[in-house]
């Protein structure tokens, strides 16, 4: 049971937490700790739990696991400690520039725990290769690569490769985004871009990782990406969990990237990408919406997801608004179609000139496109021929 002193948790003794990074964050976090005045394990959680500038809620018992050294936390219970304390010390430390410190601390601490575990010897390796191959199935790889170190993963996919067995390799890789934690991820794709020839499964794992892992894992691998300066691998992340996840999913998450001080404009992609379904984009917005997320937060992911190079976003852009409009969210409508047509200015408003102008477009909807289009100031000449308007 953690030991508490006279005021709040003490130091675990040397015995319990040996010296090594682990302890060494622990150090600086009860360091900050009593800047803050020691508070009580109950108030630190209503703090957290009520405070909507906090990116974990904690209950008493897993901060006192904390503070105790009992624990590893996760980088947003960590964020989120360091956070209520530094906002509390007595000395007015600057809260940002201790919160990318003890990133800093985690990710050592994280390494140093990581590495403790050792390398699965090559004969263990061939032991799993050989039990695959007589199964036809690359299950015993999955389960030999599963949150092991990356280095046992390159000589595994470097034995498959070398062998020519691209379905265990494939397979093997695919796991990896489930099995996987969000603090040991950041390691393992940077390893695989490292290795020959494997820099697509780097984004296969953040791929799968986003399609198949809990909304609060995903968040804490963004905010890891992000802390790394990994805008790419952030916009994948974003992307592949947008892209199959339910409408209402998706809005949690973008709640929950909203709530950490991410803006959804810090990232533009630089990979072309399809124009998501019309109706989905719809439904996601709803449920924004329903989540009673921001106008300026609603129109920010919105277009998050159309700032990369899109093939027929005109089309997307179009039926949207014009639904919004039907559906009385005329202010969400003309946000969307402000943004959208500023940037489709810098080519002349060609796609959406030649989508309007054509067939395919329903003519109730072009009217009622143009018309949002004039209420957000834009011309519908700069978008329409004139036997086409009404």
């Amino acid at each position: 049971m953690p030991k508490r002193g006279a005021r709040g948790v003490d130091m675990p003794s040397a015995s319990l937490l040996p010296p090594g990074p682990h302890r060494e964050l622990l150090l600086e976090l009860h360091r900050l700790y009593h800047l803050a005045g020691t508070p009580g394990l109950r108030e630190i959680s209503s703090a957290l739990r009520n405070g909507n500038e906090f990116r974990a809620t904690i209950n008493r018992n897993k901060a006192s696991e904390i503070l105790s050294g009992d624990t590893f936390p996760t980088t947003l219970q960590l964020d989120s400690l360091v956070h209520y304390f530094a906002t509390h010390a007595v000395n007015d430390l600057d809260q940002k520039e201790e919160r990318t410190r003890f990133l800093d601390l985690w990710m050592h601490a994280q390494a140093e725990r990581s590495s403790e575990g050792s390398t699965v010897p090559d004969e263990t390796i061939e032991g799993a290769l050989r039990r695959a191959s007589s199964s036809g199935t690359p299950k015993p790889l999955i389960e030999l690569c599963a949150g092991a170190e990356p280095e046992t993963v390159l000589n595994v996919l470097a034995e498959l490769k070398r062998r020519g067995w691209d379905s265990f390799s494939a397979g093997v890789v695919e796991s990896l985004g489930e099995t996987f934690s969000a603090s040991n991820v950041p390691m393992l794709i940077s390893e695989l871009r490292l290795f020959d020839g494997l820099t697509w499964n780097a984004n296969k794992v953040l791929i799968v990782f986003g399609a198949t892992k809990p909304i609060e894992d995903c968040l804490a691998l963004l905010h890891l990406l992000k802390a790394l300066g990994s805008v790419e691998d952030v916009v994948t992340l974003i992307f592949s969990f947008s892209d199959v996840r339910s409408p209402q999913e998706v809005a949690d998450f973008y709640l929950g990237i909203h709530q950490t001080g991410i803006a959804a404009s810090e990232f533009r992609s630089s990979y072309a990408r399809d124009a998501p379904k019309p109706a989905r984009v719809l439904a996601i917005i709803l449920a924004m919406k329903e989540r009673e997320l921001s106008l300026d937060t609603i129109i920010s992911f919105t277009m998050f997801r159309f700032n990369s190079p899109l093939s027929a976003v005109e089309k997307t852009v179009v039926y949207v608004t014009v639904e919004l409009e039907r559906c009385g969210l005329s202010d969400i409508a003309k946000g969307l179609i402000a943004v959208a047509l500023e940037d489709a200015e810098r080519m002349g408003f060609f796609s959406y000139r030649k989508f309007l102008n054509g067939d395919q477009c329903n003519p109730e909807d072009r009217e009622t496109f143009l018309s949002l289009a004039s209420r957000a100031g834009v011309e519908a000449s700069k978008i329409i021929d004139v036997e086409h308007a009404g």
